[in-house]
C-alpha cells in the first residue's frame, strides 16, 4: 500500500512539473504576442500622425 501511495505522490509531482511549464510556455507567447500587438498599434499611430 506504501508503494502505490508513493507512486501516486511521484506521478502527480510530476503532472505538476509538466503544468507549470507548460503554463510558462503559453504565459511566454502571450508576451510575446502582446508585444507584437503594442508594436502594430504603435507603427499604425505613427502612419496616421503622418
Amino acid at each position: 500500500m506504501r508503494g502505490i501511495a508513493l507512486l501516486l505522490v511521484l506521478l502527480l509531482s510530476g503532472c505538476g512539473k509538466s503544468f507549470d511549464k507548460r503554463y510558462s510556455d503559453i504565459e511566454t507567447e502571450v508576451k510575446k504576442d502582446a508585444n507584437n500587438i503594442d508594436q502594430d498599434l504603435h507603427e499604425e499611430e505613427r502612419e496616421t500622425d503622418k
